[in-house]
């Protein structure tokens, strides 16, 4: 009789539960445009510098190896409230020498238009026409004009185990500051550990790298862009000031830690409407999946077709000035390492290295004889990981000697 209440209690509730469940089809869902497709278009048109446009449409839910199909053959375009034209031009006609390019991994699909002779006290829109699908427009906005980066700065977590990178900035008092940053990263991206050696597996020994290629190994650099959504305001602040912004974190296991880092930060202003837009996307993308977080909600953004009013677009195009900051990091002296293990070293003699192969190690370097010559009958071994390279592109032209 004692759990009376209890049963009372789960037969109120289970109806509920279960009143929210019914049979779900993704492929039934529609989607806006006559191809089941959606435009989404990412970019922001920038004064007194290059503006670059990515195009693309979703697909539908069940197709999951393209989730997105990029668009080639439109055309891009910038104009003012004159009908003053700014056209893309193909990327060899101008040099973007300012080192802070921002690009997918699909960049050759990226449309660039020379704007750096936007004049600042006009309002802009991006116009787009796709052959077959028609034209897209975004609402014309004013420049908003992008206080400087004060600083770009890196702390470390007081277990050393995570760094992260932060920027601060402060704008006019007058003015409420709203900002979004998006960054790049370069770091030296050569193995935990350069060897000295290297085992042939069909013939069962070990070959000396050549002082060229341990050289390449040295010199490989990783580079990555930001993917999430970076934004702060300053409306409920005292003053116009964004101190100490955290844009990325780092642990000290990553292989980012091993030699040196640089990241590469661009601002921008925001005015109210596009920061609204943000904050929703960033609101849909993050924290969802549980029973108590909030729901996904319709994030409207500015553009829209002109040839069929009633089609959904995906995407805000923003008008502003950029400011960069630049921060080279060397992890020694600001106090993380990385801890990877991989200074265990394993001596294995010649009859064993078959075996060590197969169990994922890998050869530094040989042993030694008791008068200091190399010991060619016996070698150090590591796991793979501590000598593998993975990403491999070429030093930016801004790195330090």
């Amino acid at each position: 009789m004692r759990y009376t209440g209890m049963f009372k209690f789960l037969f109120a509730v289970l109806p509920l539960l279960c009143s929210c469940v019914y049979e779900f089809d993704p492929a039934d869902v529609p989607v806006p445009g006559e191809d089941g497709m959606m435009l989404v278009v990412e970019g922001d048109i920038i004064a007194g510098g290059i503006t670059q446009v990515s195009l693309s449409y979703t697909t539908k839910m069940l197709d999951y190896e393209y989730p997105w199909e990029w668009i080639q053959g439109a055309s891009v375009w910038v104009e003012n409230e004159a009908g003053e034209v700014w056209g893309a031009a193909p990327p060899d006609n101008f040099a973007d020498t300012s080192g802070y390019r921002v690009q997918s991994p699909y960049g050759y699909l990226k449309h660039r238009i020379d704007t750096r002779d936007l004049p600042l006290d006009g309002k802009y829109r991006l116009c787009i026409s796709i052959p077959d699908r028609g034209e897209y427009v975004s609402s014309f906005k004013p420049v908003q004009i992008t206080p400087p980066i004060d600083s770009v700065t890196c702390s470390v977590s007081s277990d050393s185990l995570q760094a992260f990178l932060e920027v601060t900035s402060h704008g006019s008092a007058q003015e409420t500051g709203r900002y979004k940053w998006i960054f790049r990263e370069n770091w030296n991206n050569r193995p935990d550990i350069v060897p000295d050696i290297q085992y042939i597996y069909n013939g069962d020994f070990v070959a000396d790298y050549t002082a060229e290629q341990k050289e390449a190994m040295r010199n490989c650099f990783g580079e990555a862009y930001s993917s999430g959504i970076i934004i702060a305001s300053t409306e409920d602040l005292n003053e116009n000031l964004v101190y100490k912004q955290r844009v990325a974190a780092i642990d000290s296991y990553d292989k980012r830690v091993m030699g040196m880092y640089c990241i590469s930060v661009m601002q921008m202003s925001l005015d109210e409407e596009g920061y609204a837009y943000w904050e929703s996307m960033k609101k849909n993308t993050t924290g969802m999946g549980g029973l108590f977080d909030p729901q996904p909600s319709e994030v409207n953004g500015n553009i829209s077709s002109v040839t069929n009013p009633g089609e959904t677009v995906i995407g805000y195009i923003n008008v502003c000035t950029l400011q960069y900051g630049r921060l080279f990091v060397d992890w020694e002296k600001v106090g993380i390492y990385d801890r990877g293990g991989c200074w265990n070293v394993i001596m294995y003699p010649k009859d064993q290295w078959r075996t060590a192969y197969a169990a994922g190690k890998r050869p530094v370097y040989y042993g030694m004889t008791e008068s200091g010559g190399k010991d060619m009958s016996i070698a150090g071994w590591v796991d793979e990981r501590c000598v593998r390279i993975g990403q491999c592109e070429r030093k930016p032209c801004f790195w330090p000697l």
